[in-house]
């Protein structure tokens, strides 16, 4: 599954949830400083990258999953907390 919303200001989200066999290969290469450890409860691995207008998260909600979100927004920065509540939103509406 991949959504990608263009806001009418030029702001992107985009969603993705899709199987893989190697979740460690495919988290491998996120690492510090770019991106960090963030918490999302029943998640088995989520990290992010946040920096001004734009946002980056990987998760591993199952042991054969990955889910994506990217967001750029035109004016403003992405907040941490709206952010991680749009990734809990979204592994709760497209369950395996």
């Amino acid at each position: 599954m991949q959504c990608t919303y263009v806001g009418s200001t030029g702001s992107t989200i985009r969603l993705a949830r899709f199987a893989t066999d190697d979740p460690a290969g495919y988290l491998a290469p996120l690492t510090p400083p770019d991106y960090v450890p963030v918490t999302i409860e029943g998640t088995t691995v989520a990290l992010a990258w946040l920096f001004g207008n734009a946002g980056y998260m990987t998760i591993q909600p199952t042991a054969t999953e990955i889910a994506e979100l990217e967001s750029e927004l035109a004016g403003g920065a992405v907040e941490q907390e709206r952010f991680l509540a749009l990734a809990e939103s979204f592994l709760a509406e497209s369950g395996p």
